[in-house]
C-alpha cells in the first residue's frame, strides 16, 4: 500500500477503502477506549460499507 499523498497529520498508509492510521491520544477519549492512548486506526471497505460488510476499528498501543 502507498501512503496518502498531500495529507497532514498522522502517518497514514493504504487508501480510502483499505488502510491504517497511526494516531496519537486523544485528550477528551472516553476513559478506557482504544483512543485514550496512542493507536492503529483501521479500515476494510472493500466488503460494503461501514453499516454493511466493512470493518473499522481502534487498537490501543499500551507497551
Amino acid at each position: 500500500m502507498k501512503p496518502f499523498p498531500n495529507i497532514k497529520g498522522s502517518p497514514s498508509r493504504g487508501n480510502p477503502k483499505k488502510g491504517y492510521r497511526l494516531d496519537p491520544a486523544h485528550p477528551n477519549a472516553p476513559q478506557g477506549s482504544a483512543e485514550e492512548y496512542p493507536h492503529i486506526n483501521y479500515w476494510d471497505y472493500t466488503r460494503g460499507k461501514r453499516s454493511d460488510m466493512g470493518l473499522s476499528g481502534a487498537e490501543p498501543i499500551t507497551e
